[in-house]
């Protein structure tokens, strides 16, 4: 992969941005990277398959400790998805399985969580110290 020195000194600066300002600051960088998604030479900190209810949890729980997270997953929901209702899930007696879906999805909405659904993991491979995952046969991300 080739990169302009203009990118590595701007991805630099990034990386000293986030070692040295406090918690509001990067809230900032998390939107900064949400839009100027540098796919390939990023590496997230947490990169999490699936988007069932754990991956969803987890990802919420990672973005709560200020993780830059990616959730990759062909689907939202995962196996409850084509389950009709859900019995004794804290907080609920009974609750149908897209309704309880849409639920998680709500709160996953609230924080910076970078979303790539309906993307299908194709391979993963560690390289060195890097975590190398492909979709559709691509290496798209890269993680710690």
């Amino acid at each position: 992969m080739n990169i302009s020195v203009q990118n590595f000194i701007y991805l630099l600066s990034l990386a000293h941005e986030w070692y040295n300002f406090s918690t509001t600051p990067r809230l900032q960088y998390f939107e900064t990277l949400k839009s100027n998604e540098i796919i390939g030479f990023y590496m997230y900190e947490l990169i999490i398959v699936g988007g069932g209810p754990a991956g969803m949890a987890a990802a919420v729980y990672a973005a709560r400790k200020l993780l830059n997270t990616v959730l990759v997953t062909s689907d939202i929901g995962g196996q409850v998805n084509w389950t009709n209702g859900v019995e004794n899930y804290m907080g609920y007696q009974f609750i149908e399985g897209d309704e309880l879906i849409s639920k998680f999805q709500q709160q996953v909405s609230k924080f910076p969580i970078n979303q790539k659904i309906g993307q299908k993991v194709t391979r993963i491979e560690k390289v060195k110290a890097v975590l190398m995952l492909s979709v559709n046969q691509v290496t798209n991300f890269r993680g710690k």
